[in-house]
């Protein structure tokens, strides 16, 4: 004879950054930077629902300290927990570096899906008419349907390459768009 049992059905437990304390939210945010891209996405999961402006500042201190491949998670958790993530959105797509671009780009797409409104429309029309093909495709353009652009920016050392290359010039990486779209809970 066998005993079977059976676990009651449970909630997942919700990934809650206002549980940790300070020093943990610090280090989680230092994370967003590790060379272990599944150190760093855990910090992202982590950290875009948090819901706290002093995480999207100290995200947006981080920007530039960390590798170029990291800049776009960085810039999605500074923008989503920014206390107006329109205005935050604007400063990052008038930058000049690719990955901060693409991060303000896809953050963008994720809260206009989110919370629909006129400050998205504007914000998603200057990323889609973005030089740069990355850009264009992270807020969401139909590849097909893309030609307004002059260069693809590189996702691993952020390198502009122009656009009938297929490896980047600068680190040999492969032309290939990894646009992940991620969930924004509103609150």
């Amino acid at each position: 004879m066998h005993d079977i049992m059976f676990a009651p059905p449970f909630a997942r437990p919700a990934i809650d950054a206002a549980r940790l304390d300070p020093q943990d939210r610090e280090a989680l945010i230092g994370t967003l930077g590790a060379e272990s891209d599944w150190l760093a996405e855990i910090a992202f999961t982590f950290l875009l629902n948090s819901h706290d402006p002093h995480i999207g500042e100290r995200a947006a201190r981080r920007v530039r300290e960390v590798a170029p491949n990291r800049r776009a998670n960085t810039v999605i958790v500074a923008i989503a927990n920014d206390p107006d993530p329109a205005d935050a959105a604007s400063r990052f797509l008038d930058t000049s570096d690719p990955p901060v671009r693409v991060g303000a780009a896809a953050a963008t797409r994720m809260l206009a899906q989110a919370e629909p409104s006129r400050s998205w429309t504007g914000l998603l029309n200057r990323a889609l008419t973005d030089n740069d093909q990355t850009v264009q495709l992270a807020a969401g353009a139909d590849p097909a349907s893309i030609g307004r652009e002059s260069y693809w920016s590189c996702g691993e050392c952020g390198h502009e390459n122009r656009i009938d290359a297929r490896q980047c010039g600068s680190c040999g990486e492969e032309e290939g768009f990894h646009i992940i779209m991620h969930r924004w809970n509103s609150g």
